[in-house]
Order: structure tokens, then sequence, then C-alpha cells
């Protein structure tokens, strides 16, 4: 079975489109912990490693429910628990903020939870780390990630406005 697991705001329309790709819905509840437009963010509530499922202990009791929901539906998924305290202000709102694609984890390892890490070496990912490589490509942090079909894309939004405009003349 396929899931997505998304913000309790997403629209009917987002997922009635994913229904109709096949996907089950499951919508995150509000963490009380984290500030209201970020409250139930998958990014900042979950972090997933092939079969691995992590979380902190705190968001698990407060919506346990989640979790029996999911493994109902994916029986092999594994779930971890943190002591990591999600909270309103930087850092602790994007604990577990990272990508794995194949072989690679790519986070912020100044801000990741430490758990986030562990659970990606166990896995074999390497590390790359953002705070490394988007500073060296971006110096002004005017960039924006996206992850689509298999491709990340990370642009300045400067480059995104030229080629917007270019497409717009022809």
């Amino acid at each position: 079975m396929n899931i997505a697991v998304v913000d309790t705001r997403l629209s009917e329309e987002a997922e009635r489109k994913l229904s109709l790709y096949g996907f089950e819905v499951i919508r995150l509840p509000r963490c009380s912990s984290l500030g209201e437009a970020i409250a139930s963010h998958p990014d900042s509530l979950l972090f997933r490693c092939k079969d691995d499922i992590l979380s902190s202990a705190d968001y698990c009791d407060e919506a346990s429910y989640v979790f029996t929901d999911i493994r109902e539906r994916v029986k092999d998924i594994r779930f971890q628990f943190c002591s990591d305290t999600l909270g309103e202000r930087f850092p602790a709102d994007c604990l577990f903020n990272a990508l794995v694609m194949g072989r690679y984890l790519f986070c912020r390892e100044d801000t990741v939870s430490k758990s986030v890490i562990r659970i990606a070496l166990e896995h074999g990912l390497e590390m790359n780390s953002l705070d490394k490589y988007i500073p060296m490509l971006y110096p002004n942090g005017d960039c924006y990630l996206d992850y689509t079909d298999g491709t990340v894309i990370v642009l300045d939004s400067a480059a995104a406005e030229e080629k917007a405009e270019a497409s717009l003349a022809l």
C-alpha cells in the first residue's frame, strides 16, 4: 500500500489527486510545541530512512494514533523515537528536516537531530551537509531546494526569475 503522510491542512483537491495516483493519505495532527505555520509539516515531525521512521517521543505521546495508522498500512515499517524536544525556535523546529536520496543524506549537520544522523549512518548513507555546499554555490543564501521525480533541483531565485522571464518572452 502506498501512503502519503501530509500536513493536516492539505487541500481536498490535493488529497483527491494523491488518491488518484494510488496513495492513501494520512494527515499529521498539529504538534503543540511547534509554531502554527509548521505545526503539522511532515518534515518537522518525521524523518524517514528506508524502513525506519524517526519522530520525537513527545509527538508520539501527543499523536500516537498516527503511528498506529501508519503501522496498520505498512507492516514492515520500524518506528524510533528520540528524546529531542521540538520547539517554535530554530533549530528545534527543524530537527528532522533532512532528505534521503539514493545513498546520500542531505541535511544541515549543525541543526538536524543527532538521531537522524545515527539512523542514516546505520543504513550506510553518506553525509552531504547542505550547510557546507549551499553557501559555496549560493553565497547570498537566496536559493530553494525541491525534490521531484528523483531529481533534486537547487536554484537561486534570481536564476529562476531569469528563466521564467526568458520563457515568457518566447
